[in-house]
């Protein structure tokens, strides 16, 4: 086990996550969250492929982005893959790029 939470035990450091899994050898990371990990990542330009599958209905209400942070960061993504299925989801896979 190793202990990645930095300064504020209840809360990842993201930075401390790949510092542990490049020692360990491994060079991927594949991250579940939510818009404040999302934005945690981007914000530090740790984010280099991102997944998203998009649902065929939409919701309305106060919803928030798919990234919630205090700035607003700009980070070139391009799509390199897309599927559909015949329920009409859509799942995509972008990478860091131009």
């Amino acid at each position: 086990m190793v202990d990645c939470s930095g300064d504020d035990p209840e809360r990842v450091d993201e930075v401390a996550v790949l510092a542990a899994v490049t020692a360990g050898g491994q060079h991927h990371v594949l991250t579940e969250g939510g818009p404040t990990l999302l934005a945690s990542l981007i914000d530090r330009e740790l984010l280099d492929e991102l997944c998203l599958t998009i649902a065929p209905c939409v919701v309305g209400g106060q919803a928030r982005r798919i990234a919630t942070g205090p700035g607003q960061v700009l980070t070139g993504m391009r799509c390199v893959h897309l599927l559909s299925d015949d329920a009409g989801y859509l799942y995509t896979r972008y990478v860091k790029g131009e």
